[in-house]
């Protein structure tokens, strides 16, 4: 019978150990949702990809833009004419332009 006993008081303690414990306080582990596209390259000429686009866009300006009908609007340039066959003159607008570097 001690045998028995022992037998089955080892059970019992097993069949406690491997029991959850008591449920304490549960914390949050999830944070909120965030999403921010990440683009393969910020080189305005080396994406070919939807969010590479996005994000180029709202990054840099270009001269000029196209409209739904595929026609050239003004962007920085305010107006542009072809001067030969590879020359091209732009007229930039005021206050758009970069910052000149200082000379010390």
């Amino acid at each position: 019978m001690n045998r028995w006993a022992t037998m089955a008081a080892a059970l019992a303690l097993a069949v406690l150990a491997a029991a959850p414990g008591p449920a304490g306080p549960r914390r949050r582990t999830r944070s909120p949702s965030r999403w921010c596209p990440t683009p393969p390259t910020l080189d305005p000429h080396m994406h070919f990809e939807r969010v590479g686009v996005l994000v180029n866009i709202n990054m840099f300006d270009s001269l000029l833009h196209r409209n739904t009908k595929l026609e050239f609007e003004p962007g920085l340039a305010t107006s542009w004419k072809a001067l030969s066959d590879t020359t091209w003159e732009f007229k930039i607008r005021k206050g758009r332009a970069l910052p000149q570097r200082r000379r010390s």
